[in-house]
Formats: C-alpha cells, sequence, structure tokens
C-alpha cells in the first residue's frame, strides 16, 4: 500500500505542533502490527525518528519501506538523510544517487545530495548539484543560498554574497505569506552577515544582523552575530550590549559570557572579563579556550601563577593544545624561567613545526640563557617560516647586539622598523648606532622612538626616549633637527620652575639669528610628528616675534639651548593641550 496523497504533509505539520512524539509513535507502530505490508506507517513514523533525531530508528524504517517498495525514491532521498546527519556521508550519497536514478528531474533531491556533499567538505561537487537543482526549478532559494554556503566556505565571499543575495530576492518574491518570507530570510541573513563582515564590509553586517533581530528578537543567534561584528569593528561597549541580550534571552548560553569576556579582554578590562570566562568554564567544563582566555587575563594582569594554573588546567584538558603551551612559556619566559619555557616552546613545536611564535620566543629565551648560537637558530628559523615576521629580526639585532656585532644589529633593526615601526625596535636601533658612533641616527632613532611611544599613550617610555635623544644630542654637542625636537618634547612636560630657568638663560646671552633653512625644516618636522597644522602656523608667527630679541652670538652652546627653549615654551601648553 503506498503513502496517501497529502499524508505526509499532514504529519509534518502535526510534528510542528510538537505533539507527543511516543503517543505518535506508538499509533504508528499499531498500524504495523495491524497493517505490516503497508509502507505509510513506516513512513510515518521515520518522519517522526527523524524529528526526535532518532537517526537508526528512522533508517531502519526506511529500509523496511523499500524492501516493500524498491522503487520508491523518497525513501532513498529520506534514508540519505538520516545517514548524513549520522556523518555516514558514503551511504548518504549512495542513497541519493538511486533517489536521482529514479527520479532524476526531482530538484530537491539534487539539493540534498548537494548538503551533503558541503557538510562532507566537497565544495565543487556540491556546487554542481546546487546548480542542477536549480536547472530544474530556477525558483528554488535554498538551493542558492546552498551555492552561497559553499562560496563562503572556500572563501569567495563576494560569490556568497551574490548567491546570498539571489536567495533573498527569491525569497522575498515567492513566499506567499510575510512570515513565510521572514522565516525563509533569517538563516540567509545571518549568513550573508557573516561573508559582509569577511569583506570587512561591516556596515552591510551590521545591518543584515540587525535586520533578523527586527524580524525575531528573540533569535540568540542574530545577537551574537551581531555582538562579533561590534567586536569585530573595535566597538566594545556595542558588543558587550548585545552578548547581554544573549545571557538575557538564555542565562545558560555559554557563549553569551565567553564572548562578553572577549569584548571586556580587548577593551583591557582584564579583571572585569575574569568572571565571564569563569561562567563560561561553570557552563562548559572543558571550554579550553576559555580556560585559555581566563589565562590571558591574569596574563595581562601580572598575576602570573594564576595564568599558568589556567594554562596547566586547559593542557591537562587537551594535551596537544597549541595555544595553551605558548602562553605558557611565554609566562615562563616573563617570570625568567628559562628552562621551563624552552620545555614549553619545545612542545609546541613538537605539536606544529611551522609555530614561528614558538621559535621566536625560544630563541628569547635562548638569549637570556648567553646561548647565542641556538638563539639565532631559532630566529633565522621564524624568519623562514614568515619572512615578514617582524619579532623575529628583532631577536636577531638584540642577539647580534649582545655579540658587539653592531653594524649588523643595525641592519636587522632596519628590517624589523620596515616591517611594522615598533618603537622598541627604534630605541635598540639607537644603541647600535652609538655603538658605531653613528650619533645622529642614534639621535633621530631615539627621538623617533618616542613619538611612537607617545601616540600609544605610553608617556613614561616616550620621556625616556626623548631623554636619550637630547642627552646623545648635549654630549656630542650636535645640532640636529630631531634632537631638539625631542629636548621640545620634553619640556612639554616640565614643571614650572624649569620653564622659568629658560627665560632666565634668554634674558642673561644675546642669542644669533635662527638659520632660516633650519628652522623650516624643524617646523616641518613640528607638522609631521603633531598632526595639527594650526599649532604650527600659530608658532611661526610667535617665533618671528621673537627673531628681533635675537643678537648674534658665537657660543655654539647657549645658541644651541635657546634654539630648543626657545621652541619648548612656544609648543608647551599646546602640546600639554593635545596630551590631554
Amino acid at each position: 500500500m503506498s503513502l496517501k496523497k497529502g499524508a505526509l504533509s499532514k504529519i509534518r505539520e502535526k510534528i510542528r505542533k510538537k505533539p507527543d512524539y511516543a503517543k505518535l509513535i506508538g499509533k504508528y507502530h499499531k498500524q504495523i502490527q495491524s497493517h505490516p505490508e503497508d509502507t505509510e506507517p513506516y513512513l510515518l513514523r521515520a518522519e517522526v525518528y527523524m524529528t526526535i533525531k532518532d537517526y537508526p530508528s528512522a533508517i531502519k524504517d526506511y529500509t523496511q519501506v523499500l524492501k516493500l517498495k524498491p522503487d520508491l525514491a523518497e525513501a532513498y532521498c529520506n534514508r540519505g538523510g538520516a545517514y548524513g546527519r549520522l556523518g555516514e556521508f558514503e551511504k548518504s550519497l549512495t542513497d541519493y544517487a538511486e533517489a536521482i536514478r529514479l527520479d532524476p528531474q526531482n530538484a530537491a533531491y539534487f539539493h540534498f545530495r548537494a548538503y551533503t556533499q558541503y557538510v562532507a567538505g566537497d565544495y565543487h561537487p556540491a556546487l554542481r548539484d546546487y546548480s542542477q537543482a536549480l536547472r530544474i526549478n530556477p525558483l528554488l532559494a535554498i538551493s542558492h543560498a546552498g551555492r552561497g554556503d559553499c562560496y563562503f566556505a572556500m572563501e569567495n565571499y563576494p560569490k556568497a554574497i551574490e548567491e546570498f543575495s539571489q536567495a533573498l530576492k527569491l525569497a522575498d518574491q515567492y513566499s506567499e505569506t510575510n512570515d513565510e518570507r521572514d522565516r525563509k530570510a533569517q538563516a540567509i541573513l545571518i549568513q550573508r552577515g557573516f561573508a559582509y563582515s569577511r569583506t570587512k564590509d561591516t556596515v552591510r553586517a551590521n545591518d543584515d544582523f540587525s535586520r533578523v533581530i527586527k524580524i525575531n528578537p528573540k533569535r540568540i543567534d542574530a545577537w551574537g552575530s551581531r555582538g562579533m561584528n561590534h567586536l569585530y569593528r573595535g566597538e566594545f561597549d556595542k558588543a558587550k550590549a548585545d552578548f547581554n541580550k544573549c545571557i538575557e534571552l538564555d542565562p545558560t548560553d555559554f557563549l553569551g559570557y565567553f564572548n562578553r569576556g572577549n569584548a571586556l579582554f580587548y577593551n583591557h578590562q582584564f579583571r572585569e572579563a575574569i568572571p565571564d570566562f569563569t561562567k563560561t568554564i561553570e557552563l562548559n567544563p572543558n571550554d579550553q579556550q576559555a580556560i585559555l582566555n581566563r589565562g590571558n587575563c591574569w596574563r595581562e594582569l601580572g598575576e602570573n601563577e594564576k595564568a599558568l594554573a589556567d594554562y596547566a588546567l586547559a593542557i591537562s584538558i587537551n594535551e596537544e593544545y597549541v595555544n595553551a603551551h605558548l602562553n605558557q612559556g611565554s609566562v615562563l619566559l616573563r617570570i625568567e624561567k628559562y628552562d621551563e619555557a624552552i620545555q614549553s616552546f619545545n612542545k609546541v613545536i613538537e605539536l606544529d613545526s611551522e609555530n614561528k611564535g614558538a621559535y621566536s620566543n625560544r630563541s628569547i629565551a635562548y638569549e637570556a640563557k648567553e646561548e647565542y648560537e641556538q638563539a639565532l637558530a631559532d630566529a633565522t628559523k621564524a624568519i623562514s617560516l614568515d619572512p615578514s615576521y617582524m619579532q623575529a629580526y628583532h631577536n636577531r639585532g638584540s642577539i647580534y647586539l649582545k655579540q658587539e656585532e653592531y653594524a649588523k644589529a643595525y641592519s636587522e633593526f632596519s628590517k624589523a622598523i620596515e616591517l611594522s615601526e615598533n618603537p622598541g625596535a627604534y630605541h635598540w636601533r639607537a644603541e647600535a648606532a652609538v655603538k658605531q658612533q653613528k650619533y645622529e641616527n642614534a639621535i633621530r632613532d631615539w627621538t623617533l622612538s618616542g613619538f611612537r611611544y607617545f601616540r600609544h599613550r605610553m608617556f613614561e617610555q616616550a620621556q625616556k626616549a626623548f631623554k636619550l635623544a637630547y642627552e646623545t644630542m648635549d654630549e656630542q654637542e650636535l645640532i640636529t633637527e630631531e634632537g631638539l625636537l625631542a629636548a621640545l618634547m620634553i619640556f612639554t612636560s616640565s614643571r614650572d620652575p624649569e620653564v622659568e630657568s629658560i627665560f632666565a638663560i634668554l634674558q642673561q646671552e644675546d642669542l644669533d639669528k635662527l638659520h632660516d633653512l633650519i628652522l623650516i625644516k624643524y617646523l616641518e618636522l613640528v607638522r609631521e610628528y603633531l598632526w595639527d597644522p594650526t599649532q604650527v602656523s600659530e608658532s611661526v608667527e610667535r617665533l618671528e616675534n621673537l627673531k628681533d630679541e635675537i643678537k648674534a652670538s658665537k657660543n655654539l652652546e647657549t645658541r644651541k639651548k635657546a634654539y630648543y627653549l626657545i621652541l619648548g615654551i612656544v609648543m608647551r601648553q599646546k602640546l600639554l593641550q593635545k596630551r590631554k
């Protein structure tokens, strides 16, 4: 006996209303006992088993149907779906192939086979089947969405966006009701939002996630996705608000706590992030990433023993967790347990032989132990893995500096600066320059180092760098634009009595006229580093008014001091305002 027309649709409608599944199964079991040759109760019971995710039982029922009716394409298709849910892709694809052989014009069979291939990671065959489904039925929005999923997995995000957009267009045009349209659109919008975010079009991504939230305010994955988009954009407060909503909708949603912890972490709120990672671990005890992240918070707070405890816990859950070993080694390196740090980095390399960070960090540990040959070998290995890895060049420069190979050290720090204008690299290149008596180069590098620290609001380090530049200029009796700029920056943080001493020097000496060329170059540097042209124009005007007071003087030291002290006075208030 075949399945009555519309029977399967009716049972699906009943299932959507969440009936008593055990009662339904019992009902169809009785029908099977009464009519063991009738395929309909087997198919209906299998549909219930699929709904409650009892896939082995569904497979048994579909198999019995096929014994009774070997040419029923729908039974092959449905059994293929059950095999796919169990991850038995070969059996699943075999069943779909048979369904297609029996009914080659059924677009759904091609679509379902494509989905199984997609889940199995076979994206090109999946694309072919999705395309065939669309040739049979060009209005099949879900197959466009499937192609979008494939392109997304293949990292072809523009094509993915194109397919998701077409799917949305079809869903909008051919849905019978607004509810049907919105139901179809939600998952596609989320996927398109992800694709937009991968192309760094975070505005459109945000629009898609917000649209889903408007359709269904209780959809947690939409709030979470928008929160992640805010996180990607550095909008930490907005991200936190969206993750708060995830937690409000489901207080047991460990991802909500985990993501909110990340938002706090990236906003440098390390202590505030710890309770969220702790709650994540409470809800999901084997969440190694949450344990690692909590350890990272402790590390940033300088609580090294707590950080090490969390890294050890993460490793106890997963002995092959590379990042836990790597971070463990970094903390051991910080507290000068170099041999233990080397063991951690050895483990990382054992697990991931191309981990540049492990080689670079192990290089630092060997350098600290004065094992320079091994340190150089590791730094060089890191560079071979990634020729653009700034830290490894910095490491080699540091090693050469200790080996008194100053020209090599200078070259390595130059390469590090070329790749990333790190203030530390400028500082150490200056040290290498001093060792080679290249004082003007050293003055310039310390000044550049100071400004990079300054722009990262690391004022103490900036002042140390400026002081080194100024002291070197003073000791070597040099006048350089960069050194004068460093002196200027020192005086921006001077106290009032020190400023008054500047006026005293001006009153005691007649000063030579400032050389126009030096003044122009100096003001160009001010323009470059202070990034506010209005300050420069005002300074030019005020300096012009001071020129009449500057008289000839053959005392180079007096002229030099007057030069940077005058500019220090002129710019002091403006710079202090800028720092505020």
